[in-house]
Parts: structure tokens; C-alpha cells; sequence
């Protein structure tokens, strides 16, 4: 008994190998990319903080001198209340009668 099957041959199979290859070519320059982005550039990233931490002062900043200025900054900008009442600043805007001219 012989069987003659004609199998139709649709048009993805037709070209699966160039279809194959191309998947192949496009998931190797998706690593590619992928290995750069997240291993390359990142290694020469570590590199330059290296090299930036040896140019880097050792010397640790005074903290508590640092607070110290700020706070004279602070109380040199604001005026206590009480200090203006007690001194009682006259008005510069307020015409000054001179008698006597």
C-alpha cells in the first residue's frame, strides 16, 4: 500500500530558516545592548569613582563649627520683637521739623 500525502508547505515554513536567523541575530543585538548598558557601563562607572576618591580631600569637615556659623547667620538675620520695642525706632519716613531756621 502506497500513500501519496501532498502536504501544502505554507509560507512560514517556506522561510523559517531566514525567519530563524533573523530572531537570532535580533536576540543577540538585544544581549549586546542589554550587557552594555547594565555590566559595561557600570564597571566603568566603579572605575571612576575610584579615580575620583583617590583626588578627593581625606579631611573630614569641621561639623560642629559649621552649625556653630549657621546659627550666628540665623540670629544676625531676624530681630527679636522685644529689642525693637525697647528701643523704639522712630518712623525714618516721618517729616522732621527743624524750628529755627
Amino acid at each position: 500500500m502506497d500513500l501519496k500525502l501532498k502536504l501544502k508547505l505554507h509560507w512560514q515554513l517556506k522561510y523559517l530558516y531566514l525567519i530563524t536567523t533573523v530572531a537570532l541575530i535580533v536576540s543577540l543585538v538585544g544581549l549586546v545592548v542589554f550587557l552594555y548598558f547594565n555590566f559595561y557601563q557600570t564597571i566603568t562607572q566603579s572605575k571612576i569613582i575610584i579615580v575620583l576618591k583617590q583626588e578627593v580631600a581625606y579631611e573630614m569637615p569641621n561639623t560642629i563649627l559649621y552649625d556653630q556659623i549657621i546659627q550666628k547667620i540665623k540670629t544676625k538675620k531676624k530681630i527679636p520683637r522685644k529689642i525693637l520695642e525697647e528701643e523704639k525706632i522712630s518712623d525714618p519716613f516721618t517729616p522732621k521739623i527743624i524750628i529755627g531756621e
